[in-house]
């Protein structure tokens, strides 16, 4: 149990880090878009280099695909707090409608990751 708090915990950690320590950019949510492409990219390099024996299960996988998925619509769900809105990035993150079809997008390309693998 213990365990797994840890490692739920680094998992949240690590992913608000990856937001806040994001520089500012001239370009539009640049500091809210680059973290989602890294996401991706590591997501889907992991899913090619899993090892067939001893692999996390399917529900595992999804699992954390979810909360993964909550965790970034949460970040963003923080532009509708002004006293929050730059809490984890050093601009107000992009709207909620952009946020779910590139979230969509990413699970998409891991998935067919998976499948190819």
């Amino acid at each position: 149990m213990i365990t797994q708090v840890r490692n739920w915990t680094a998992f949240v950690t690590s992913i608000a880090a990856l937001f806040w320590l994001q520089p500012s950019s001239a370009v539009r949510n640049m500091d809210f878009w680059l973290p989602i492409a890294s996401i991706t990219i590591v997501a889907g390099i992991w899913i090619w280099t899993l090892p067939t024996n001893g692999a996390p299960t399917r529900r595992e996988s999804t699992i954390d695909v979810i909360v993964l998925a909550l965790i970034v619509c949460a970040i963003g769900a923080l532009r509708y707090v002004p006293a929050l809105s730059t809490l984890l990035t050093r601009t107000r993150p992009p709207d909620i409608t952009a946020i779910i079809p590139a979230l969509l997008v990413a699970i998409a390309l891991c998935a067919g990751v998976s499948r190819i693998r």
